[in-house]
Formats: C-alpha cells, structure tokens, sequence
C-alpha cells in the first residue's frame, strides 16, 4: 500500500495550531510506535520504508518543523484510520490528540490485516511535543 491512501477517505490537509495532517493510510508498520523526526538523523534511524521517508523528505522543512509518524499496530479488518482529534499548543509544549476510527459495526470492509498510520508536521515545534493516541 502507498503511504497516501487514506481509508475512509476525507481531506488530509487537516491542520490546526500549527499541526497539520500529511497523510492518515493503513500502510504503517506492524508494531505500534511514535516516530518524532526533528532532522534527517532521526529520519534515518527510524527504519521506515523509503516511501515513507520520501514523503516525510519531501513534507518537512526541519529548519522550522518536526514530523511526528504514529503507527497503532496491526488492525483486523479494513475500516481503521487515524484523525487528529485535538492539539494545545503552549510555548513549550505541543499535546495532540489522535483518535483511531474504527469500522462502523454493519460496515463492509476489506477483510485482510491493516496498519493504521498517520503522519503530523508540527510546525515551529517547542522543545516537548507530546502525542497521545490509541493503544
């Protein structure tokens, strides 16, 4: 899967207070993980897919932004995405909020593994960035 696809749909150029949505797709990785890349050091030594770290080349300027690569885990079943759900932003800190979305329970979805990822840019980002998420 590309990293773009988003299931479920919906715009990806969500941003607020300076956090905005690049991407929200079910191509993560398998095992749950908060990636903050604040440089192509800490990009490199994520081990994402090199798509992955394409995007985040391309979406990121780490003169004035920090990319923030959440991944939940292995999902059942087609249906799960990722949403920015809130961010407070103070001068030293940035709180975001991601909410996973699950399939609505009548819901026909893909019947096959996922791996809801979503991908945040923080842009003029405080020294603590702070991501609270699905387990």
């Amino acid at each position: 899967s590309a990293a773009g696809n988003r299931d479920g749909g919906g715009p990806a150029a969500d941003q607020r207070d300076g956090v905005r949505v690049v991407t929200a797709g079910i191509s993560g990785g398998a095992r749950p993980a908060i990636h903050m890349i604040r440089n192509a050091g800490d990009l490199a030594r994520t081990g994402l897919s090199e798509e992955h770290q394409r995007i985040i080349t391309r979406e990121t300027d780490f003169a004035t932004e920090t990319a923030v690569y959440l991944q939940v885990g292995t999902r059942p079943t087609g249906g799960y995405r990722l949403a920015l759900a809130s961010v407070q932003r103070s001068e030293s800190e940035v709180r975001i909020d991601v909410e996973e979305r699950r399939p609505e329970r009548d819901a026909i979805v893909t019947q096959a593994l996922t791996y809801p990822a979503i991908l945040l840019i923080v842009s003029d980002p405080p020294r603590s960035i702070v991501v609270n998420g699905p387990q």
